[in-house]
């Protein structure tokens, strides 16, 4: 079975000689973009703390639910600086996808909140529901998986479809790797929020979030790029 097949070619990644190299080449890669991100989207950082000190003061300025588009807008603005492209990376490249990123904001939570909400239902009588629906579990792998697909298709409204229609596949027939980087990476992130909290300084959420996203996105944008070239058919068959 052709499900059974794939996982095993996922789990080969943590193969030690694998694994090496899979995270030698994200190394690689995270360092190259982060310093495009860093270039073009460094006021990013300077707004929230700016935005952050102002809230010392007491004052209220997330009515709109601002942070949530500054994720998403930090999120598919990193996806842009790490994937694989032959443009060159310069602002003229982040302006060519303008309208793919006002695309994609409102399109992640129209796809993904039903996912979530269908996984609730089916599995809410497990003991560690809270685990298996985690966000980075669920949501994160889709949302770079489908932002990718999107990316790398004609970007039309109908391709938004097909792209998520793509990265479920990606999700179910990887679901291994996606799994065991969960639990590689969760419980250090975790760590990271215990000790904000446990000093009181939840306002590092967001820089702790900033910090670990990029490696996420890296990961992932490398681990696309391979099971692309891979199951090339299995994915554009269709």
């Amino acid at each position: 079975m052709y499900l059974f097949q794939s996982w095993k070619e996922s789990l080969a990644f943590f193969k030690p000689e694998n694994f090496k190299l899979f995270m030698l080449v994200t190394l690689k890669s995270l360092v190259e973009a982060v310093k495009v991100w860093m270039r073009y989207f460094w006021w990013i950082i300077v707004l929230r703390i700016a935005l952050d000190i102002v809230g010392m003061f007491g004052f209220e300025y997330d009515l709109l639910g601002f942070f949530s588009l500054f994720r998403q807008f930090s999120i598919f603005t990193f996806i842009l600086a790490a994937r694989s492209s032959v443009k060159r990376k310069t602002f003229g490249y982040f302006w060519s996808y303008k309208w793919s990123v006002v695309l994609l904001i409102p399109a992640e939570p129209f796809f993904l909140i039903p996912i979530a909400f269908l996984t609730i239902l089916i599995f809410r009588e497990l003991v560690y529901l809270n685990i298996i629906t985690k966000y980075f579990l669920l949501f994160s792998p889709l949302t770079w998986s489908f932002a990718l697909f999107f990316l790398d298709s004609k970007r039309r409204i109908r391709d938004l479809f097909c792209s998520f229609w793509r990265s479920l596949k990606m999700l179910v027939f990887n679901y291994p790797f996606y799994f065991i980087m969960f639990l590689i990476l969760e419980p250090i992130k975790n760590g990271f929020y215990f000790i904000a909290n446990f000093l009181n300084l939840t306002f590092l959420d967001f820089y702790i979030n900033l910090l670990f996203l990029p490696i996420i996105i890296c990961i992932f944008t490398n681990f696309y790029i391979k099971r692309v070239h891979d199951q090339s058919k299995f994915y554009f068959g269709d």
